[in-house]
């Protein structure tokens, strides 16, 4: 699953209800929290990771 897709579902399961009410909870920027929800790829990780902190969910990396 995509992460944007993720942060949608983490939106709905946390009852939030737009991109400006996620920004005041979780403190990440406008333009962060909307490029993560567009699916854009020049967010810096540390962005994500403190969103994705917020929503209580978290990163796993695999090495192949």
């Amino acid at each position: 699953m995509e992460l944007n897709k993720i942060v949608k579902k983490a939106m709905v399961d946390k009852d939030i209800n737009g991109v400006m009410e996620l920004v005041d909870r979780s403190g990440v920027s406008y333009s962060d929290v909307t490029k993560i929800l567009k699916g854009n790829g020049s967010v810096r990780l540390v962005k994500v990771v403190e969103l994705l902190d917020y929503l209580d969910l978290k990163i796993k990396v695999v090495i192949k």
